[in-house]
């Protein structure tokens, strides 16, 4: 496809690939036009997944790879942008992003360029199955429409969480915040701030925060993931270390060194606790600590 007008295009290139026959490569004339290319995949409901593709572009150029997500049964919608992962390759970069299907999703995944003259190659988009997700216990969007969990999937612990000082667009309250009431847990990883509470929190010129979760009773955690803001566009959201802390000390079950800007994730825990803690340590030159949502998953101890 060749648009003669504003001088973009995208074809099927045998030249310049990485594996296979050929690759997407997306070409430029023009210098502000934004152009994409999509796909649409199906997936059931209860699984974890793993997205990727490789990437090589002309320096001019500014490719872009995204994932987004709608419900079959309740229109739910989310989303996010993938992660360069792996250094260059012969001049290609691999992307990835990870996510869940809690309701049956359709899966588009588009790939394209934002700003520049030249060309830009696209290959080796993979999807993979990394499992079942098992049982919600942090109660994620149960009692809001178009955002609760598919049957079986979660248990109603009547748990809560309480950050160590306020969040700027959580539920204002004195004590622990329902997981049913907080923005941390009502099921929407979006930044609309427009709702009340917004659909996420921050912090603001703190070096670090953390919240303590309450799952009321002893449950066992195989996984924990939190989807956190690093905007590299504005420089203003940012996350560096994220620390998972027993209630009671601050010797780190488990880090993640650098967060990224969307879902981080640990995973293959094998802990038993009621509570547990979040420490979220903002990134150099940054002003905010943002999170959009923090999921906990396990199921009952026998």
């Amino acid at each position: 496809y060749e648009d003669p007008i504003v001088n973009v295009g995208y074809y099927v290139d045998g030249d310049v690939k990485l594996a296979g026959a050929r690759s997407l490569r997306i070409h430029s004339n023009n210098r502000t036009r934004v152009i994409s290319a999509a796909t649409n995949v199906a997936l059931p409901a209860g699984h974890r997944w793993r997205v990727s593709g490789w990437v090589r572009a002309d320096e001019t150029m500014m490719p872009s790879m995204s994932y987004g997500l709608r419900s079959y049964d309740t229109g739910q919608r989310g989303g996010g942008s993938f992660n360069t992962i792996a250094a260059d390759h012969d001049g290609w970069q691999q992307r990835t992003a990870d996510f869940t299907t809690a309701a049956r999703m359709v899966l588009t995944i588009t790939v394209g360029n934002r700003k520049g003259t030249g060309d830009v190659w696209f290959d080796e988009i993979a999807l993979e199955d990394l499992g079942e997700l098992g049982t919600l216990l942090t109660e994620n969007g149960v009692g809001h429409e178009g955002r609760e969990p598919a049957e079986g999937m979660y248990i109603l612990t009547g748990g809560s969480y309480l950050p160590d000082a306020p969040m700027t667009g959580d539920v204002e309250k004195d004590g622990p915040i329902l997981f049913i009431e907080g923005a941390l847990t009502d099921g929407d990883d979006g930044y609309d701030y427009s709702r009340k509470p917004c659909s996420y929190a921050y912090w603001e010129k703190r070096p670090y925060g953390e919240v303590l979760f309450d799952l009321g009773a002893d449950y066992h955690i195989d996984r924990i993931r939190l989807k956190v803001n690093c905007d590299a566009s504005r420089r203003a959201h940012g996350t560096s270390l994220i620390e998972l802390l027993p209630a009671d000390s601050d010797e780190p079950l488990a880090t993640i060194e650098q967060a990224a800007d969307g879902w981080n994730s640990f995973d293959d825990l094998d802990l038993t606790a009621q509570q547990l803690r979040l420490r979220l340590h903002r990134l150099d030159n940054r002003t905010y600590i943002t999170i959009a949502e923090i999921e906990f998953w396990g199921k009952k101890p026998e």
